[in-house]
């Protein structure tokens, strides 16, 4: 993926990559939502003081009590070249993203992102972007809303709305847990917009956070803490 300059012309430069991304984008379902053997959850993090970004892939397969275990995973760090700037999280963190997947021995049938997907002003965020390059169906799982406007759902677990920007659905508002906050779920790519709700819900889990992303996350921070330490020791 070609990172856009940190100069401003850089910032307009990322902008018209992800207007021309949104052209090859797919919200249509292209599996066989039955028979998904493996499922990925990806997360990143960073070492501020060293300028480095982190990233994790954990692959899962369904065991014979339709418990998702995991399969392998890998870990990737580089150099943070490009700034925080909200829309264009993918150029900062899908470098490393990248990296980590190239490492894995099984292809994934399907991915789950921690961060928005069509649910972003050009339709294009991180889960968009990442399963436009990878050529993989992507859901975005993301902790808070970035843009569009919803109902609340109800309290029960497996309570939906609709997240809704300028009269367009652009993603769904899932309660994952009875009486905590909800999640935010998006269509990355190759995924339809009816379907994503059902795929969470076969990820669930028993926390408010998707298995997948919450694990991803989890050993994610594990290799930041492995890393940090042996700076320590040195």
């Amino acid at each position: 993926m070609k990172v856009p300059d940190l100069n401003p012309a850089g910032y307009r430069e990322a902008v018209l990559i992800q207007n021309r991304l949104r052209k090859k984008l797919i919200l249509q379902t292209s599996f066989d939502k039955n028979n998904v053997n493996i499922i990925a959850g990806c997360d990143n993090s960073i070492i501020k003081e060293k300028n480095l970004m982190l990233a994790g892939v954990i692959l899962f397969k369904f065991n014979e009590a339709k418990e998702l275990v995991i399969i392998e995973k890998t870990f990737s760090k580089g150099k943070i070249n490009f700034p925080y700037i909200p829309g264009l999280l993918s150029f900062r963190e899908i470098p490393t993203l990248l990296s980590a997947f190239k490492k894995l021995k099984n292809k994934p049938d399907l991915i789950f992102a921690d961060g928005q997907g069509y649910a972003h002003p050009r339709r294009m965020g991180l889960a968009s972007h990442l399963g436009i390059i990878l050529n993989t169906p992507t859901i975005g799982v993301a902790k808070s809303r970035y843009i569009g406007v919803f109902k609340e759902p109800g309290k029960r677990k497996g309570s939906v709305t609709d997240l809704v920007d300028k009269d367009e659905i652009i993603g769904k508002v899932f309660r994952n847990r009875a009486n905590v906050k909800p999640v935010f779920i998006s269509p990355g790519h190759l995924v339809g917009m009816n379907d994503i709700i059902n795929l969470v819900k076969m990820v669930s889990g028993k926390f408010r956070i998707p298995v997948p992303t919450r694990i991803a996350h989890i050993e994610t921070g594990k290799f930041r803490m492995e890393l940090l330490n042996n700076v320590k020791k040195k």
